[in-house]
């Protein structure tokens, strides 16, 4: 890609897990738009970094390679979808990249030098890809939406350590 040297865009799709390099965890498939999160977090050697909204763990992942000399703990409120950044983590062998379950996050008072907050939504970005969600979405959605969203900043900017970076996408 010209705007991330990281990524490889692929003109086309097809079963992607079929590919031997995404097999081997050489690889990771996200969108594009995913590396900005991680980069302008600018992971620094002896950090320790939170992603409070995970899985699927690219944007840990990612900054799991950007810094592999800081400490990245990534956690989701779906126990079902944390299990595919453990899964992530055990294919990529990322070495600076641990699951804390959710509520262990959450009751838990430890600090960090930056935390990413990539919040549930609606989805509404991403109409041209998924169409149906015209059909799904609701007024009442969003409304409910920014409460969570609201919650979860407020979470990640109690646990930010003085001088650090709380973010969202």
């Amino acid at each position: 890609s010209s705007f991330d040297p990281w990524y490889i865009i692929l003109e086309h799709s097809g079963n992607i897990a079929r590919v031997e390099s995404v097999r081997k965890g050489l690889v990771v498939i996200q969108d594009h738009a995913q590396s900005i999160a991680a980069k302008l977090l600018n992971p620094q050697t002896g950090e320790k970094i939170l992603d409070l909204c995970a899985a699927p763990g690219g944007k840990a992942g990612h900054l799991a390679e950007l810094c592999p000399k800081a400490e990245i703990v990534a956690t989701d409120r779906s126990e079902d979808r944390l299990v595919k950044v453990s899964d992530l983590i055990i294919r990529c062998r990322y070495e600076n990249l641990k699951v804390l379950q959710y509520q262990e996050v959450l009751s838990s008072s430890d600090q960090y030098d930056a935390v990413l907050v990539d919040a549930p939504c609606t989805g509404t970005g991403v109409l041209a890809r998924r169409p149906d969600l015209r059909w799904r979405q609701q007024p009442k959605n969003a409304a409910k939406m920014a409460g969570t969203q609201r919650q979860l900043l407020r979470y990640a900017a109690e646990r930010v350590k003085i001088g650090g970076a709380a973010g969202s996408r």
